[in-house]
């Protein structure tokens, strides 16, 4: 019998981490036995060799042979589908064109309705900025009437000033020269 594993080392392995002699040994056997019972031979090997080759062989010719069939079924149902993919697309090229007629038509009454309504929109706009133009205009013109008359009343103001101050630089003007002819005639006398 061939082991594929040292028993001896591995009994004394297992006696230097605390196991008795006969537990070891008996451990060291059994295990020894179930690794042997599993293991594959040479001949094990050279079977399953023989068979897989013929297996392999088995397999090949029988893909070769569904390949060919493959690809005879695989044309022909190109063939169909491109006929029926060329017949689908003309239809859906004669559908996309009548809808395409449709959406135009569509697409030109609603602009033309957009058009008026923006049109009437635009009118109505320039109406109200015309009168509210108008309304600013009249607004401006007599605030600006207002404010002429008050410039006005103040120039009258200022006149008035002008004159009180004229009158009381001439009265002063008096005033001065009554009080210099006491010390003028002293001077001269």
């Amino acid at each position: 019998m061939n082991t594929v594993i040292d028993t001896l080392r591995f009994s004394e392995r297992l006696q230097n981490s605390g196991f008795a002699a006969e537990q070891a040994n008996a451990l060291a056997r059994a295990l020894a036995d179930e690794l042997v019972g599993q293991l594959a031979t040479k001949e094990d090997f050279e079977g399953f060799k023989l068979a897989t080759k013929e297996d392999f062989e088995g397999f090949k010719q029988a893909t070769k042979e569904d390949f060919e069939g493959f690809k005879l079924a695989s044309k022909q149902e190109f063939e169909g589908f491109k006929l029926a993919s060329k017949q689908e697309f003309e239809g859906f090229k004669q559908a996309t064109t009548k809808d395409f007629e449709g959406f135009k038509q569509a697409t030109k009454k609603e602009f033309e309705g957009f058009k008026l309504a923006t049109k009437k929109e635009f009118e109505g706009f320039k109406l109200a900025s015309k009168q509210e133009f108008e309304r600013f205009e009249l607004v401006t013109k007599q605030e600006f009437e207002r404010v002429e008359g008050e410039i006005k009343a103040l120039h009258l103001r200022l006149d008035n000033l002008d004159i009180r101050f004229n009158f009381l630089f001439a009265l002063l003007g008096l005033l001065v020269a009554l009080e210099l002819i006491p010390i003028v005639r002293a001077f001269a006398g």
